[in-house]
């Protein structure tokens, strides 16, 4: 099995699909016959990959001891071997033979070699995920490794999940994440994602298919939320505490979003029948099995943690979208997950045509007063096309000076706490619109009726950027004010945006909106370094009504300015958290490598080094048996600059970690 050891799950009867390259933990049974106990019991498995070629592979724990015959629910009876991932492709043999060194006397030695067995091994599903820093004070190392249990849980291979960092989000929400305020997050995270589709370059050249906002400081009761579809959210964004159990709430979170149905919570008692769990969520999945003999929310199979070697018991351990631990997936969730992960960008139209004006609309809806509260407008070109009306409720429309109706996009709102179940009075909305030249006035309705409006003025803002200079050269670590002068022949309210370019104003990171000073701190450590960087300031009166009919992208905004920012060195990361291992024994070590400039590192520019073994091999994934001793574990990665950066994890094998206690001195 691999995240879990079942072919099946008990109650629904539905399969569990084994996972290419996902790894894999074989365990062989043995029954004694006329002895009680038999001492010295190792296997050794045989696997023939889909190529033909057979491997060996000697047991992670034999010998062992037998008293009596092997317990599914105990590792310690059955001789376990973890197979490498690269094998598990396709149509693949397993049979195992008992006592390979002969080493136990039996009466019928030709018994020992098991009839193989094979096992179809189906594609992982492909994920796509980037993550931004959401406000201030994140803690940088728990973000960057924040998919680890998103990596055991689903039902992915060890490279079919793409987690990387994007640059660009550079206006952190300066409120904590709460139960109050996470509609602004949404609409932030999402404003990012609609600038980025029109007119950035996501980290790769293609959108991700979630994004996730980690947060900084310590939680009042909310550690994590998603704006979930089936909640009346857009299903594309989620954020999250980075905090020791972030990686399981960035899964859980994640779970919500995965497509377009996403996953319910899974029930579970309440802490006052089961202290596991930490409370109870409203409105479960009304599908979820109940296993029986089990807790309720139960994850109704034996798991297996793959990174620790660890069986997790369905007496013990809980699905991951409940509200209790420890917790892994169960059965039901995984093959949910398995049938449906797919991109949210695939709602974009796939109407490509030539560049043209649209609008940047957004804002909070709140259900209580029937009022509603409209961002500043930003007016953008693009060639991509617009998303389509995805309900009825809501509508965005734009008007000429006759109230002619010129383009209109609706949308439904959910008002739900996608993490309680209950009722909300807010809730928000971003999307971009096609822009008529004739607009006079753009409307926000309900059913039919105004909730709010916003006219278009006579006169397009200006604004000229001051510094940085033209051919200015900044260091890669520098903090650089930006600043430029914003003027309005109406007088009205000037909201400010400001962009990045690494590619002389091709495409263009949204660093910070909705700014109402003229100056702007920037942390160039946190954004790719360039020969051809450009900065763009633009400025709206509510609604910018200025473009260019030849496409020149001056949109209600005028002046830029190219300098040279230098790159950056990647960075590396390593995920293992194992201090010590058995001799003989199987480590798995996993790491990643991320350049701003890059993006993430190919597998072959990830080098592993043993200060005792030597060179471990390349890759973010490596099976590695070390010799006995203490080893210092070195991840070089290297980007296209020939920098580099080093991760070092201490590993004991064999060796039981030992601390020195100095005696206290005293007068």
């Amino acid at each position: 099995g691999q995240a879990l050891l079942a072919d099946a799950d008990p109650v629904t009867g539905a399969a569990v699909p084994l996972i290419a390259q996902k790894p894999l933990l074989a365990r062989a049974y043995a029954n004694l016959e006329g002895v009680a106990s038999v001492a010295d019991v190792d296997a050794r498995l045989f696997v023939r990959d889909a190529g033909g070629t057979v491997h060996q592979v000697e047991s992670v724990n034999g010998p062992i001891t037998l008293n009596g015959d092997s317990i599914e629910g105990d590792a310690r009876t059955t001789l376990n071997f973890l197979v490498d991932v690269a094998w598990l492709t396709g149509s693949v043999d397993f049979w195992v033979e008992i006592d390979p060194a002969g080493r136990i006397a039996e009466a019928n030695e030709g018994n020992n070699t098991s009839s193989p067995i094979t096992r179809v091994f189906q594609p992982g599903k492909k994920v796509r995920i980037a993550w931004v820093e959401a406000n201030p004070g994140v803690n940088r190392e728990i973000a960057q490794n924040g998919d680890s249990d998103l990596r055991k849980f689903y039902p992915v291979g060890v490279n079919d999940v793409e987690y990387f960092f994007q640059p660009g989000f550079d206006q952190p929400l300066n409120a904590l994440l709460s139960v109050q305020n996470y509609s602004d997050y949404f609409n932030a995270l999402n404003r990012f994602w609609d600038r980025m589709t029109h007119e950035g370059r996501w980290v790769g050249g293609r959108p991700p298919d979630r994004l996730y906002g980690w947060t900084g400081g310590q939680p009042s009761g909310l550690c994590g939320v998603a704006d979930a579809s089936w909640a009346g959210g857009r299903g594309r964004v989620a954020v999250g505490y980075a905090l020791d159990c972030g990686a399981e709430t960035f899964a859980h979170e994640v779970g919500h979003i995965f497509d377009n149905a996403g996953l319910r919570h899974s029930p579970n008692q309440p802490p006052q029948q089961d202290r596991n769990c930490v409370g109870q969520p409203a409105g479960p999945e009304p599908g979820y099995p109940n296993y029986p003999g089990l807790a309720t929310g139960s994850i109704g199979v034996t798991g297996f943690d793959a990174t620790r070697l660890q069986l997790l018991m369905p007496g013990q351990t809980y699905d991951f979208m409940s509200y209790c631990e420890p917790s892994w997936i169960s059965p039901f969730n995984y093959n949910r997950i398995h049938q449906g992960f797919g991109p949210a960008a695939a709602v974009v139209s796939s109407n490509v045509a030539a560049e043209s004006a649209k609008l940047l609309v957004s804002g909070l809806v709140y259900t209580g007063t029937v009022t509603a509260e409209l961002d500043p407008f930003y007016l953008i070109r693009s060639e991509v096309g617009t998303e389509p009306s995805s309900g009825t409720d809501y509508c965005i429309e734009l008007r000429d000076a006759d109230n002619s109706l010129l383009e209109n996009r609706c949308f439904d709102l959910g008002f739900v706490d996608v993490e309680t179940g209950l009722p909300s009075d807010v809730d928000g909305f971003s999307l971009v619109v096609p822009y008529p030249q004739a607009t006079t006035q753009i409307r926000l309705t309900h059913d039919g009726a105004e909730l709010a409006a916003r006219a278009v003025t006579a006169n397009q803002p200006f604004v000229r950027l001051t510094s940085p200079t033209s051919g200015a050269v900044l260091a890669g670590s520098d903090k650089v004010t930006v600043t430029w002068n914003a003027a309005d022949l109406d007088d009205d309210a000037l909201f400010s945006s400001l962009a990045y370019s690494t590619d002389a104003g091709a495409s263009w990171l949204p660093l910070a909106t909705d700014l109402t000073t003229t100056s702007y701190v920037v942390d160039l450590a946190r954004l790719p370094g360039s020969a051809e960087a450009q900065f763009r300031v633009s400025a709206s009166d509510g609604v910018n009504t200025a473009y260019a009919a030849s496409g020149s992208l001056e949109i209600g905004f005028i002046g830029d300015s190219t300098l040279t920012v230098s790159g950056k060195p990647p960075v590396a990361s390593i995920r293992t958290t194992a201090r010590q291992v058995e001799p003989g024994s199987t480590l798995i070590l996993e790491g990643t490598g991320y350049d701003l400039e890059d993006g993430l590192l190919p597998e072959e520019e990830l080098r592993w080094w043993s200060n005792r073994d030597g060179d471990l091999g390349r890759g973010s994934w490596l099976q590695s048996t070390l010799s006995a001793g203490r080893h210092k574990i070195t991840l070089t990665v290297t980007d296209s600059d020939g920098g580099t950066d080093t991760a070092t994890l201490s590993i004991s094998v064999g060796q039981t970690e030992q601390k020195i206690y100095l005696p206290l001195l005293s007068n």
